[in-house]
């Protein structure tokens, strides 16, 4: 192959500046902001886990109601296939 081929060429490190690198305000103030990015993450991941049973409840409850839905409501096997689905979602580690 040809020594310019992008393929084959070897990667280059970008340039950064040494004063970037070692400086400790830089690398404690980084480690403050993921801190932060790590503790929003998690907040989010555990309020949707606590919100997502009672939505699923509650949009079964409004699947099975005739007023709302009328003929498009679920059948009794649609219904058993609902709370199978939700116990499985609810739990993941409940085996049936």
């Amino acid at each position: 192959m040809h020594r310019d081929c992008p393929i084959t060429a070897p990667a280059q490190t970008p340039a950064v500046p040494e004063g970037l690198v070692r400086d400790p305000e830089f690398i404690s103030s980084n480690r403050t902001t993921h801190f932060l990015l790590e503790l929003v993450v998690l907040i989010v991941n555990v309020v949707s886990i606590l919100t997502m049973p009672p939505a699923i409840g509650f949009l079964l409850i409004l699947a099975n109601d005739h007023e709302i839905m009328g003929w498009h409501r679920n059948t009794r096997r649609d219904r058993w296939a609902g709370v199978l689905y939700a116990i499985t979602v609810t739990f993941p580690a409940f085996h049936l």
